[in-house]
């Protein structure tokens, strides 16, 4: 956008002066269509995806969101389980993605009363996403492009493409009964479409899911804390052997 006295704009420019008329930037759209993909979002992962770099301390993006939230595009509620706000899109949001085709064929999501029920769970997912982002391995497939665009009838919590190939992501936000995992392991025996399979554990791995039966070829083990922590150094691990995740990057 070209100011007053000729000068361009850049997006930051337009963004922080909040004396002139909202103007959606790309970033704005990028936002609304994560958080599209992913039903919600906290303050926290949109700036660590959109503000990467930007200090906690730093209210930029508080400041952009609330303006966002009071222009009609974003709707708040708050996660009691997550102890968090976090942001959902509105109709008029819905309608921006639409208009550029970036709507990815889903129906706008409405908050429902159990909303939070999944809400550790599913921003867990949101957050390997992002980091996953900024290892450079951007294209994801969220669980509900997987389930509403796609129509599976088993899906992973998200898929990653890595130069073609896909890897199924697991994310265990707690351990099932140890007869809950053949079940499991035999759906991503069977599916060959998923070249490897992440298990991300948030608790920590018991020994016995480790010496399942499960195709030591392409299902792995590791932690979430310790991906969040040691991001491309990160141990996978399975029964028979173990690699660094920047093997892949």
């Amino acid at each position: 956008m070209t100011a007053e006295d000729g000068s361009v704009r850049t997006e930051e420019e337009l963004e922080e002066d909040e004396s002139q008329p909202l103007i959606l930037t790309k970033r704005d759209i990028g936002i609304f269509k994560m958080i599209h993909e992913h039903r919600y979002s906290a303050n926290n992962q949109i700036r660590d995806a959109f503000w990467r770099g930007c200090s906690i301390t730093s209210h930029v993006t508080y400041r952009r969101i609330q303006r966002l939230v009071n222009m009609g595009y974003l709707e708040r509620t708050y996660s009691e389980r997550s102890s968090c706000t976090v942001y959902y899109l509105t109709e008029n949001g819905y309608k921006e993605l639409q208009s550029r085709g970036l709507d990815s064929g889903l129906a706008l999501y409405e908050k429902t009363e159990d909303f939070d029920r999944y809400s550790v769970h599913d921003m867990k997912v949101l957050s390997l996403r992002i980091l996953f982002a900024e290892l450079g391995l951007d294209q994801w497939r969220s669980e509900r492009l997987l389930k509403d665009k796609d129509n599976l009838a088993r899906f992973p919590d998200g898929v990653l493409n890595v130069r073609g190939l896909k890897i199924a992501i697991e994310l265990e936000n707690t351990v099932k009964q140890k007869m809950r995992y053949p079940e499991i392991f035999g759906y991503y025996g069977e599916n060959t479409d998923y070249a490897l399979v992440f298990m991300v554990m948030v608790k920590r791995l018991k020994n016995w899911m480790i010496d399942m039966n499960y195709d030591a070829k392409r299902v792995w083990f590791t932690h979430y804390d310790d991906l969040l922590k040691l991001r491309e150094q990160t141990l996978f691990e399975n029964r028979t052997a173990s690699f660094h995740l920047n093997r892949i990057i």
